[in-house]
């Protein structure tokens, strides 16, 4: 695994589901199989992005310099402006999103913006996927509503375990 100058510490402890912690993890420290990946251990013969077509499909490509990641961030974060953000690899992502922009709201929910963004790399990696392995058309709308969905899903879930607990008791029931 190399060493990145990532607070692995401070990562652990994000407010997100396990299982894209676990994706974000093997992201930061690029263990992923991108093509530019696939292309170094394996030599595969294609490695552009199966998204745009332009460019070869490494981390920093297919989740910020990619023309439809873009659309993804601009649209789902925002108004987040990727090609604006100095990401040059895996582990930029992942300062990125432990340190994300400043936004309009209170400190105490700046983790709002860090579980978003990593549902957008999710998101961007399940439609990387889908259009590599079903063939699957590329919808950046439908890819928008499937991150509010999982946004708002998990922080309601995190706010019901944060209440009192005769008072989430009633929520649930």
């Amino acid at each position: 695994q190399p060493q990145t100058d990532v607070n692995w510490k401070k990562f652990w402890k994000l407010k997100a589901p396990e299982r894209i912690k676990m994706f974000l993890w093997r992201l930061g420290t690029n263990n992923i199989p991108t093509k530019e990946n696939l292309l170094q251990r394996m030599g595969i013969d294609d490695p552009s992005c199966v998204l745009c077509g332009g460019e070869i499909e490494s981390s920093c490509h297919l989740f910020f310099k990619c023309p439809v990641a873009r659309a993804i961030w601009y649209s789902s974060c925002w108004g987040l402006r990727a090609d604006k953000l100095h990401i040059s690899s895996s582990s930029d992502i992942i300062k990125l999103v432990l340190n994300p922009p400043q936004a309009l709201c209170l400190q105490e929910d700046q983790w709002h913006i860090s579980l978003n963004m990593a549902h957008i790399i999710d998101e961007i990696w399940h439609l990387r996927n889908r259009t590599t392995y079903q063939e699957a058309q590329i919808d950046i709308f439908d890819s928008i509503k499937q991150i509010q969905l999982k946004f708002q899903e998990f922080s309601t879930l995190i706010t019901l375990e944060t209440l009192p607990t005769a008072q989430a008791k009633h929520l649930f029931w």
